[in-house]
This record gives structure tokens, sequence and C-alpha cells, in this order.
């Protein structure tokens, strides 16, 4: 699959348009599926459709590879929505047995109409009706190299990791620059990629974030905070449902909450937060989504005061605002330098046994994410020095998997750390 290229070269295509072509395809097929080709409704979105590609420009040819869509072989961004859109799109073209849908130039609407019907019959499984269909200006193919597990290039986990650990940050630094308007999709986004670099390497991910250059800007913090939250609530064991929910708020709040140095209060952030998540409105054709419910009544939780001083907040909120704190000191106020991850568990891990009711996420994150940070130095009970990686699920939080010339290896027994200099000395 080497013909198909990662990103699309600025002014290769008009990128929206290409997404509205896509959206108002995947609505042509809906309607058809559930009211039938003759329905108004399905002549109106047909119509519209035939506008959309006029709009993009034909001819265009739209190719539809694993969980991508590419447009004439140049990647097609797409926000999350339009994503999941796309993937049954692609599956609706997988079973008609093609990969592939070209437009020569904008069809008639009636051909429109014609080519999702078939898509509709796509969707509901394999189907060889287009065997026997002819529309003018459109074409298809199947694309040999498409098919998963064919000609494919495999990425090493830790490679997926860190590259959807860079997008996630790329995409909460967008989400930062509009702190008034929240994004829903942008922020679900977030914590899905974040979510899969964690499937794929956990402590890939980890170190991506701690290790990854460039400055830790309140975006990287955003993202590091939600990862945290993430573990911690997959640790404890909650649904995925509020594992979601929960990263999906600390994010919020982080991103409203941090500053260059240091951030706002909690409270303050979640205060600051909640506005922007109310504002954007519940479509008719939704109704309303539960996890925007869930998010929004997490960070409602975070900003409610007793009587008599600020009333504890329910344990998974509780969990949001420990995952918020704990990020919120790498910065701190009036210095210049950062805290590593050993910094911040060490002034967390200040709380154990004194009885502290944050104590139990202290341990979970300790436990999950282990106490030595990805890339410090350390010493083996034997005397070698390396570099920590991460820790083994279940393992001795530490005893992380240690980089030692080259090779990989778990300590029979507790490491600890060593300086940078004391590593030069050592190598000298």
């Amino acid at each position: 699959m080497a013909s198909f290229h990662g990103t699309a070269g600025a002014g290769a295509f008009d990128m929206k348009a290409t997404q509205a072509v896509l959206d108002r395809l995947f609505l042509v097929m809906r309607t058809i599926g559930g009211h039938g080709p003759s329905h108004p409704t399905s002549l109106k979105a047909a119509t519209d459709l035939q506008q959309a590609v006029a709009e993009a420009r034909c001819p265009l040819s739209l190719q539809f590879v694993s969980q991508a869509v590419f447009r004439d072989r140049s990647v097609v961004p797409l926000q999350l929505e339009s994503w999941v859109r796309s993937q049954e799109l692609g599956r609706a073209l997988e079973n008609l047995g093609v990969h592939e849908l070209s437009f020569d130039d904008a069809p008639a609407a009636q051909t429109l109409v014609d080519l999702c019907v078939a898509l509709a019959r796509g969707a509901q499984g394999p189907s060889d009706v287009l065997e026997s269909l002819r529309l003018p200006g459109v074409r298809w193919r199947e694309l040999p190299q498409a098919r998963l597990g064919v000609d494919a290039e495999v990425v090493e986990p830790e490679v997926f990791a860190a590259a959807q650990v860079t997008l996630a940050i790329a995409e909460a630094e967008e989400l930062a620059a509009r702190p008034d308007e929240w994004s829903w999709p942008g922020g679900v986004s977030v914590v899905r990629r974040l979510e899969r670099a964690a499937v794929a390497h956990a402590g890939a991910t980890a170190r991506t974030i701690e290790t990854a250059p460039g400055t830790w800007t309140p975006a990287r913090r955003a993202i590091s905070a939600a990862f945290q939250a993430s573990l911690v609530l997959t640790r404890i064991g909650v649904t995925e449902f509020l594992r979601r929910s929960g990263a999906h708020a600390t994010l919020a709040v982080a991103v409203h909450g941090y500053e260059a140095r240091y951030g706002k209060e909690p409270d303050a952030a979640a205060q600051r937060a909640l506005p922007p998540l109310l504002a954007r409105p519940v479509t008719a054709r939704s109704g309303v989504d539960p996890h925007r419910l869930r998010v929004s009544a997490l960070v409602r939780a975070l900003t409610r005061r007793g009587k008599e001083g600020r009333e504890p907040p329910p344990l998974l909120a509780g969990l949001v605002r420990q995952a918020y704190e704990l990020e919120r000191r790498r910065c701190p106020a009036d210095v210049t330098f950062d805290l590593t991850r050993v910094d911040l568990l060490a002034h967390a891990a200040r709380m154990l046994g004194q009885g502290h009711r944050d104590e139990p996420w202290v341990r979970a994150l300790i436990g999950v994410a282990g106490a030595v940070p990805p890339g410090a130095y350390v010493q083996l009970a034997d005397g070698r020095l390396g570099v920590a990686l991460d820790v083994d699920p279940g393992g001795d939080p530490w005893q992380p998997r240690v980089l030692i010339a080259g090779q990989v290896v778990i300590p029979t027994a507790p490491v600890r750390l060593y300086s940078p200099a004391g590593v030069m000395n050592e190598v000298r």
C-alpha cells in the first residue's frame, strides 16, 4: 500500500468539500435503507449529495482502506462522527466487493439514488447487486491490496501508541485554543486515541507523554491527566462508559484549568469548563447523549460546596479531581523547571499511610503506572545501570522493565533511581 499517502498535500483537494461528500453519501444510504428510494426525504438527500459532489470538483475517487478514507490516494482527515460514518460506508462497499468509488462528474440525482440503493443492500450484508448495475459517471472497483492482511505494512505497537499520543496532543491544543466552545467530537477523539494507545502499548504511551520533545504546555499536561485518570479507572474496574466519561471530564477540566505555570483550583477549573460543555446544542437526531450527561455531571460535581466548606465529591468525581491535581503540579508557580512523574508520585505518596481519603487513588495509580517514570536512569541490585521503560502488568511498581546495553531486563529486586551525572561518571 505504498501508493497511499499519510497526509493530504496542501491544496491537493478541498478537504471540507470531500468530507461533505462522505457525510451526505452516508446519509442517503441510511435514508434509503430506512424509508426506501422513492421517499421525499431520500430524494432530497440525493439532491444534496449531488450538490456536494459538484462542489468537490470532479473527477474524484474515494478509497476505503482498512480504517481510513483516501481521496485520490491521499488521506482525508475526519472528525470522530464523520470517521464512524465512513466505517459504515467502507463496510457496505466491502460487502459489495469493492473498495474504490469514483465520480467522473456530478451524476444525476436518480443515479445517486440507484447507487445508494446498492450501498443500502451492502450495509445489510454481502451482495452482488453491483455486478449488473450500470451508472453513468460513476465507477467502482476492488483494490486487492486494500484487504486486511494483504500487502499491508505492520506497525509496531510502540510506534502506533506514540503516533496516537502525538495526534491526541495536537487535538488537545486545538481544544485549548477555543476554550469558550467545547468540541464534543474533538474531546471524544482525544479520549479514544489515548484508549487505543494504551491498548496497543500502555508503557510506550506513558513514555511518549513523559519524554516527548517540546514543552509541557497546558494541553500536553491535560493529555497526561486524562491518561492517568483512564489508567486508574481501568485498574479499579469501572465500566467502559464510566472510564471514558472520567477521562473526558478530566480532559475538559484540565484544558480550562491549567495555565503556563500551575493552574486554577479544581472547583474553579470545573466552573470554567461547565458552560462550554453545556452550551453545545443537542440535535433532534441524536437526542440526549448519555456520554454528555455523564461528563457534565462529573464536572458539575466538582463545583459543589457545602455549608461548611467543600463537600467531598462522589467517588468518580474525586478521581477526576485527583488526576487534575497531580498534573497541575507538573509546572510549579514562579519557577522555570518542570517536575517529572517521579516527583509528582513522590508528592502523592506522602499521603500513603496517613489515612487520607485519596490514598486508594494513589495506590491504584502507582500500581498501574509504576513508581519509576519512563526514561529515568536506574540501578539494579547487581549494580548494572539502565533506563526504565515500564512496569509489566501486575508487576512490582518498583521493578520496571529496564533497557541495558540494548537489551530489555526485568529486575528480580526493586531498582533505585540514579542521577544522569552518576551515569556519566560510571561511563567514564
